[in-house]
């Protein structure tokens, strides 16, 4: 049947079908077995009820796997340089110890290690920047106001805020 439920010609199938067979052919060859379970499924689908319907679907699922192949292909050759830039970073301003960032480096260099480096690594930056302003703002109000007066006595100072 087609999109709007009258059956499907013997030769409308074969022209779908054609099309459809030669993308299966090319997406075999560069997807790996296990990327190819959710294009199988619309396939027999297709193959069970040919329809308009269901070689778009197949069809999308084909290109879904190629496109997933490829993006795993670049994830995995950028990632684990990324992760160790964002690892060399972690440890320069935290000062780890070289236990820690041997540890650190044992960690899978995927996508999710990279990104939880990433994030740790912002937050080292964004606080030795704080911590950069802070200390500067202090010398501009010391150099301004003048050196901070002497600490009363820690009794004088329980006493006052009785």
């Amino acid at each position: 049947m087609n999109g709007a439920g009258e059956p499907v010609t013997a030769l409308a199938a074969a022209r779908l079908a054609a099309p459809l067979r030669r993308l299966t052919a090319r997406t075999a060859q560069v997807v790996a077995a296990d990327g190819l379970s959710p294009a199988l499924g619309a396939l027999r689908v297709f193959v069970d009820s040919p329809s308009p319907a269901n070689f778009l679907a197949a069809t999308r699922c084909l290109r879904a796997a190629v496109r997933q192949q490829k993006l795993d292909r670049l994830t995995g050759v950028a990632a684990p340089r990324r992760t160790a830039e964002h690892l060399a970073l972690i440890v320069e301003a935290a000062g780890l110890p070289a236990e820690l960032h041997d540890l650190l480096a044992r960690l899978p260099a995927d996508a999710r290690t990279n990104r939880r480096f990433a994030v740790i690594a912002q937050l080292l930056t964004a606080h030795r920047l704080l911590a950069a302003s802070a200390e500067a703002t202090q010398q501009d109000l010391q150099e301004h106001l003048g050196p901070p007066a002497p600490r009363a006595a820690t009794a004088e100072r329980r006493r006052r805020r009785r």
